[in-house]
């Protein structure tokens, strides 16, 4: 669960617009059988996306006859075991 939460995330929000409006106006007081025709056509799309990804994720093993916490890999060590001082800080 934690490599999960710790290797990050994507978000994709995406906005969509479509608008066609049509308007048709006679013009009979001007001519007879006259008429205007007005065509608007509106497209918005919109997407944001958030991404957060990290790298290595730093595990521990549990050394039982010291009480305390190894990093599996010395080289990857971002975050201190949870509710213990790491053993390396000492």
């Amino acid at each position: 669960m934690g490599l999960l939460t710790y290797m990050g995330y994507n978000r994709n929000y995406t906005n969509k617009l479509y608008t066609n409006l049509s308007v048709n106006q006679s013009l009979d007081f001007i001519t007879s059988g006259l008429s205007a025709r007005i065509l608007l056509g509106y497209n918005n799309d919109n997407l944001h996306s958030r991404n957060l990804t990290r790298g290595n994720f730093p595990s521990y093993r549990y050394d039982a006859v010291n009480d305390l916490y190894e990093p599996r890999d010395q080289g990857i060590t971002k975050l201190d075991p949870p509710g213990r001082e790491a053993p390396w800080a000492v």
